[in-house]
């Protein structure tokens, strides 16, 4: 393997400014090996650590001149100790004999044999930032469950490299008034067996700019890593007329003393190391403001429309009118996408969307398929959420959504309800009759249905394909989760005949209801089965006729269609689950 000699020199490293990444360093200890065994011909290898300090800024000038990788590196793990009687803790940082101090965020602590060394962040940081732990990242809990901390480790478990996101650091950095000294030690280093054509020699080539060190060497060795040609000396001292015997010996430094000396010549088949240093001290600037920590008032750079002609506001504006913006519904699926965010219905065009912060904002529906806010409920929102929204944010069209100006602005909010919240009870309901009734549950709650509850909602509905995969679920959710062998063993299917999930159900309730009342009764959930099917080429005709049978009227903006078809599951396994209560008579006709 060849190197040119502008890798050695690290160039890359040296010009790349780490205030300017989208993550910095927090402490490494990273090495990357490759080809035959160490020091044999053909080795290379590369390493990197950092080790780093939050300094006040008033010792920042100082700091400038003093920090180095002499007194900030990965030498000594953390403790507490008792120094002239004073009390060190273990996140303190200071150099002598000018005194520097500053707080190590992140505090080293050491294992044993059988246990690897541990890296811990220090508590303000996590608190401040409201970071929660899982596995070796830190999440920020009130911004959609951000990863904000990331630890990696080598192949043996050993912590390697925690890094810690720019913005957050530097939110951190402007609460606390300091900055963050980060001292790194990189080096490259190859194994040749022939001198390479690099005009280094054994005694270091340096250069120094502000900031950084780099020195670059060749070094003639052997395969144990001496010098070629080098010679080794040799003291050796012991004592003289040692009683061995004696059965308690003692030893002291008045005992009778012999030494000798001798030299011997390192030998061995030679090699040339090549070798670039790299030590680099930076400083990570604070924040200009710190609205995590600190809880600053920011002005807030995310625009909304907010009138028919295209104008645009600030979100900090938005709280001086009463009025609502408009979104793509496509904002509901974005924000769901987040930990524990949450759909809930109020009426059947409004509800309420939290994005697992707590305190959601209350939403409609307009007779295009926007999305309705109210201005003011998106300005208190947090940074984070606005800029979701902002995402989506579109021209106002359709007016505002009519249930949610019945409630926000009449005070007499509708009536109506929204099938999504009554699904999961309509299920429950038809279970409880049919158990009472039949002695079965006719929809088996498999592992997948809480889930599939949680995603069968208009949202999915927002295009041609979004609208068949959530008719797709709603048939996993009924068809696909009808207890068939129990319905069955009620109604037996004669000999040589077939009979699926959906037509078993219906079977039975004839035998409660009037055939064509228990048809009519099953017909949206055919329907629904039907339409799952479109992704394998329906039929334009059937195709139809199926979404007649869930009452989706073509024409209609895709998610309104997507809720005539839940409206119409619902009220499907409402009339069932009537239809097998036991204070039912035999036949409706």
């Amino acid at each position: 393997m060849t190197r040119d000699k502008s890798w050695f020199e690290l160039r890359d490293k040296r010009a790349r400014i780490m205030d300017r990444d989208a993550w910095v360093v927090l402490r490494a200890t990273e090495r990357i090996a490759s080809g035959p065994e160490r020091l044999a011909p053909g080795h290379e290898e590369e390493h990197f650590a950092a080790a780093s300090a939050a300094i006040p800024l008033a010792q920042r000038q100082l700091a400038e001149r003093i920090v180095s990788w002499r007194n900030l590196s990965l030498m000594h793990d953390h403790s507490p100790c008792v120094q002239d009687g004073e009390y060190q803790p273990a996140d303190r940082f200071e150099t002598y004999p000018e005194d520097v101090r500053g707080t190590f965020l992140v505090l080293s602590q050491a294992g044993n044999r059988i246990e690897p060394n541990e890296w811990h962040l220090h508590p303000d940081l996590v608190l401040g930032l409201k970071l929660k732990r899982e596995g070796d990242v830190w999440l920020a809990i009130d911004e959609g469950y951000t990863v904000v901390i990331r630890l990696t480790r080598n192949a043996i478990g050993s912590p390697a490299l925690l890094e810690i996101r720019t913005s957050h650091l530097k939110d951190f950095l402007a609460a606390k008034n300091a900055c963050l000294c980060v001292s790194s030690y990189r080096s490259r280093e190859l194994i040749l067996s022939e001198r390479p054509d690099i005009n280094w020699n054994e005694h270091p080539t340096i250069q120094e700019s502000a900031g950084q060190k780099w020195q670059g060497t060749v070094t003639e060795i052997t395969a144990r890593g001496h010098h070629s040609g080098s010679e080794i000396a040799v003291f050796h001292i012991g004592r003289r007329n040692f009683d061995r015997e004696q059965d308690v010996p003692e030893i002291g430094i008045s005992d009778d003393f012999t030494t000798r000396t001798f030299t011997r010549k390192v030998e061995g088949k030679r090699a040339f190391r090549i070798w670039g240093e790299l030590w680099k001290v930076e400083f990570i600037e604070p924040g200009g403001h710190s609205s995590r920590v600190r809880g600053d008032d920011v002005a807030s750079e995310v625009y909304f429309f907010t009138d028919g002609s295209g104008n645009r506001e600030s979100a900090e504006a938005l709280d001086r009118k009463g009025r609502w913006l408009w979104f793509k519904p496509d904002v509901i699926n974005q924000a769901l996408g987040y930990r524990g965010a949450r759909l809930e219905w109020y009426t059947s065009q409004t509800g309420q969307l939290d994005m697992g912060s707590g305190g959601g904002v209350h939403f409609g529906i307009n007779g295009l398929g926007l999305v309705n806010v109210y201005a003011k409920d998106i300005r208190d929102s947090s940074a984070w959420q606005q800029q979701i929204w902002a995402g989506f944010n579109v021209v106002p069209d359709g007016g505002v959504s009519r249930e949610l100006l019945m409630s926000q602005a009449e005070g007499e909010p509708a009536t109506t309800q929204a099938p999504e919240a009554y699904l999961g009870k309509c299920i429950d309901l038809l279970n409880q009759n049919a158990k009472q009734r039949l002695g079965i549950d006719v929809i088996k709650k498999h592992s997948e249905y809480d889930r599939l509850l949680r995603l069968i909602h208009r949202f999915r509905a927002l295009d041609e394909t979004g609208f068949y995969a959530l008719a797709k679920d709603i048939a996993r959710l009924t068809a696909d989760s009808i207890n068939v062998t129990g319905l069955q063993a009620i109604v037996p299917v004669p000999k040589g005949e077939k009979r699926a999930s959906l037509k078993s159900l219906e079977t039975v309730l004839s035998t409660i209801l009037a055939p064509t009342y228990a048809r009519s009764a099953m017909t949206p959930l055919f329907g629904a089965y039907e339409l799952r099917l479109a992704d394998a080429h329906l039929p334009s005709s059937e195709l139809g006729k199926a979404f007649e049978m869930v009452g989706a009227e073509r024409k209609a903006p895709w998610i309104h269609q997507g809720q005539s078809l839940l409206d119409s599951v619902v009220s499907a396994l409402t009339r069932i689950a009537i239809a097998l209560s036991p204070e039912q008579g035999t036949k409706v006709k």
